[in-house]
């Protein structure tokens, strides 16, 4: 900037900003954000907006959670859409608690958290082990009549596998199946993960195939989770037969699912 010929001001750094920020180029984003309190412009919410979206989506939600505080010292009133970027970036960053009390704030500035806001801030508790506080949020997104989205039931489903909570994670995804909510290959892996942790590695083949058959398409994530499963519990024949459906549905094998299917195949004495 200090090296244009055109006028310095908000609009022109906020723009500058924004086309950094859509290349991911948080670092370079920062550096005008900071030109422009060492310049002394006036901040607004847009500008504060591209900056904590730069690096949101670059993983930097330390500086994110920075620059959202000098939003609120310098009294500039933050939207909806500024709110949700700050909720996404301590879901990044395992901030479940700092993520509950941007909630709160947008409840005490009579801003309604929404389906992005609390999908956010799921993650970030589900991200945190605190299923429960992921819980707490699923169910008063109904209460408040929040719409759930496809996001909603991965992030939830997610919290409960990564708390070994498969009953509760098999019951969430047949209410996305009966109420036809639309899933991907996310949620089944997640949904083998969890069934698999729980030891229901049968339960997790019998998913993969129902859902093989009309569900999303399988890609080499959810063939691996689903070896993956088989070879935790020695069950090297349905590890095999995976493997060979592999082809058959177009999928391309990796490092990872010859490393399980050879574990597999030695654990069987059938390695030629």
């Amino acid at each position: 900037m200090e090296q244009s010929n055109l006028e310095a001001n908000t609009v022109t750094f906020s723009a500058a900003i924004s086309a950094l920020e859509k290349g991911c180029r948080w670092e370079k984003a920062l550096r005008l954000w900071s030109e422009m309190a060492q310049i002394e412009l006036e901040l607004d919410a847009i500008v504060c907006s591209a900056a904590i979206s730069a690096c949101e989506k670059s993983a930097q939600w330390v500086k994110a959670l920075q620059i959202f505080g000098a939003l609120r010292q310098q009294s500039i009133r933050a939207d909806a859409i500024l709110f949700n970027t700050a909720c996404t970036a301590c879901g990044k960053g395992r901030e479940w608690e700092k993520s509950l009390q941007l909630l709160s704030l947008m409840a005490c500035g009579k801003l309604e958290p929404g389906t992005t806001a609390i999908n956010a801030s799921i993650d970030a508790c589900s991200k945190g082990g605190e299923w429960e506080k992921a819980l707490e949020l699923f169910t008063l997104m109904g209460k408040r009549n929040v719409e759930y989205n496809p996001v909603t039931f991965n992030v939830m489903i997610s919290a409960f596998e990564e708390s070994g909570k498969w009953a509760q994670a098999l019951q969430l995804f047949s209410r996305m199946v009966q109420n036809r909510i639309e899933f991907s290959a996310i949620t089944l892996n997640a949904m083998i993960c969890s069934l698999e942790k729980g030891g229901q590695w049968e339960k997790s083949l019998q998913l993969f195939s129902a859902m093989s058959q009309g569900g999303p398409e399988c890609g080499v994530i959810t063939f691996n989770t689903a070896i993956n499963a088989c070879e935790k519990y020695s069950a090297w024949v349905q590890a095999l037969q995976l493997f060979w459906l592999m082809p058959q549905s177009r999928v391309e094998d990796d490092t990872v699912t010859v490393s399980n299917v050879i574990s597999d195949s030695r654990r069987g004495s059938r390695w030629e």
